[in-house]
């Protein structure tokens, strides 16, 4: 059986440390405020951060989606903001391409309010992957995707969207304080920190890691694996994909308030095609009761 890491070896890439860092209160805003003023090469203003939040399907019968972390970045212009969608990308096997298309969609559709005629309310958007595997196979280490006009490629279409991939394992292109950055954040060791703003970065997730409150939510979701496994679970079984349905299905139910332990239980118990439906049931629920009522 394979071991479980520790906590202090997480790396800022893995979906846990990289919640925990959007939902700590004193560390959240400043890491990516940071984190994004090193990847985009400006100064970022003050910004507000929310992990892991869920915009479900218009009706039931359609897909919904799960955002690592939202953050929003407030303009000079009061009525101006810019929004980031950042995600950590570790396994291939995705048209992200298409992912991506179908996320910014979703996104874009709850900017404006009914009967909004003023579009330049929308916010610039920047839907950022960073991943773990070159996702287009050119030794690159962005790649930047804008509108532009096919037959006229200088003039751009201000949509105020892009598309960015940061890779990890890149060598062409970026700078030298991006990868570094980049290798940091997949390799999330003090031996990484290579310069003065990594060391800030550092001791945020430092900071978090040693939180009472993230110890203990890191031995709770231990101690649910291992007893699954325990109970005659196949390696692995309970990781993967399957953790990140669980979190989808925590997330959604978390907005109707805590979820007992005994519940929680049953979904780390569940295999995965009970958990596709328990987070199709969980989008069409009111109440945390009528989700436990028709489980």
């Amino acid at each position: 059986m394979r071991k479980r890491q520790r906590l202090e070896d997480l790396n800022v890439l893995d979906d846990f440390m990289l919640n925990a860092i959007a939902n700590d209160p004193d560390v959240g805003e400043v890491f990516f405020q940071e984190v994004l003023s090193v990847l985009l090469e400006r100064d970022i203003g003050e910004v507000t951060v929310k992990a892991q939040s869920v915009i479900p399907g218009d009706t039931p019968e359609l897909r919904g989606i799960r955002l690592d972390v939202e953050i929003q970045e407030q303009d000079n212009s009061p009525a101006k903001c810019r929004l980031y969608n950042m995600e950590a990308q570790t396994y291939t096997g995705e048209n992200l391409q298409k992912r991506n298309r179908y996320y910014q969609a979703k996104k874009d559709s709850k900017q404006l309010k009914s009967g909004e005629k003023n579009w330049d309310k929308l916010p610039d958007l920047y839907m950022i992957m960073i991943t773990t595997f070159d996702p287009f196979g050119k030794g690159g280490m962005i790649y930047t995707f804008e509108n532009t006009c096919k037959e006229y490629p200088d003039v751009e279409n201000k949509d105020g969207l892009k598309y960015i991939y940061f890779n990890t394992t890149g060598t062409k292109g970026g700078t030298e304080s991006i990868k570094q950055l980049l290798s940091y954040l997949k390799h999330s060791k003090i031996e990484n920190v290579t310069n003065e703003k990594i060391s800030h970065i550092h001791d945020y997730v430092e900071a978090v890691k040693q939180s009472a409150e993230v110890r203990d939510r890191y031995m709770t979701i231990g101690e649910m694996l291992d007893a699954s496994r325990e109970e005659g679970k196949a390696e692995g079984k309970v990781e993967g994909e399957i953790i990140g349905r669980i979190n989808s299905l925590l997330e959604i139910l978390s907005e109707f308030g805590e979820i007992p332990e005994e519940i929680k239980k049953q979904f780390y118990e569940a295999d995965e095609d009970t958990l596709k439906c328990w987070i199709k049931l969980a989008a069409k629920s009111s109440s945390l009761v009528e989700f436990v009522d028709k489980m």
